[in-house]
């Protein structure tokens, strides 16, 4: 049962992840202002708790995958594209420090920063659905 709750918990982290990103950008389509200082707070909560389901979710699958038959096949591959996700997610800005730009300037093509944009939107859903699977694989 720990390891089913393990597996919720995550998932609802990564629910509330979201909500932020979702309340800011209702916001925005409204016209409505938000001070920059609330708008840094709610990125910053909405920063941590993605490495946090990202990070949590990648162990919690590898772990999983580790001691589970059941659902294994289904598992492993939800798994590597977490990973992969993750790690695209990353790369660019420890490239960006590494050269002194900006994130946006790794990223400098359009198709590029919305492929960014979207994983970084979809990454920790993707993670909660296979934490609640995992979880009742346990």
């Amino acid at each position: 049962m720990k390891k089913r709750r393990a597996g919720h918990v995550i998932a609802l982290s990564a629910i509330l992840v979201q909500a932020p990103r979702i309340v800011l950008a209702f916001l925005a389509a409204d016209h409505q202002p938000v001070a920059p200082s609330i708008e840094r707070v709610l990125l910053v909560v909405t920063g941590i708790g993605t490495a946090v389901v990202l990070t949590g979710g990648n162990l919690y699958l590898a772990h999983t995958v580790a001691t589970v038959r059941r659902w294994r096949r289904l598992l492993v591959p939800i798994w590597i594209v977490v990973l992969a996700a993750s790690g695209t997610l990353t790369v660019p800005m420890i490239a960006a420090g590494l050269t002194g730009r900006t994130l946006p300037a790794v990223l400098s093509s359009s198709a590029a920063a919305w492929a960014w944009a979207g994983l970084a939107a979809v990454a920790h859903e993707l993670t909660a659905a296979g934490c609640i699977l995992a979880g009742a694989a346990g």
